[in-house]
C-alpha cells in the first residue's frame, strides 16, 4: 500500500498533534507539581511531631525544573526536524 504525499503528511500531522497534546498534558502536570512544591511549607508541627520538608522540597524542585527543560529542548529539536 502506497500513500500519497498529501495523505502521508496528514497521517504524520495527526500523530504529531496527538503526541504534542500528550506532551502538553505532561508539561502541565510537571508545572502543577512544581507549583505544589513551591507552596509546600518548610516545616510543620502536627500534634507532638515536627515535620520538616525542606530537604524533600530542595531535592524535588530541581527534578521538575530539569524535566520541563528537557521536554522543551526535545520539542524544539522535534520542530526543527519537521521543518
Amino acid at each position: 500500500m502506497q500513500l500519497s504525499s498529501q495523505r502521508l503528511h496528514s497521517v504524520i500531522s495527526v500523530a504529531v498533534c496527538r503526541t504534542i497534546r500528550e506532551i502538553r498534558r505532561d508539561m502541565h502536570k510537571q508545572r502543577e507539581w512544581r507549583n505544589e512544591l513551591e507552596k509546600m511549607k518548610i516545616g510543620n508541627v502536627v500534634g507532638s511531631l515536627s515535620v520538616e520538608s525542606k530537604t524533600l522540597r530542595a531535592s524535588l524542585v530541581p527534578v521538575t525544573q530539569r524535566t520541563l527543560e528537557q521536554v522543551g529542548h526535545a520539542i524544539r529539536q522535534w520542530h526543527h526536524c519537521l521543518c
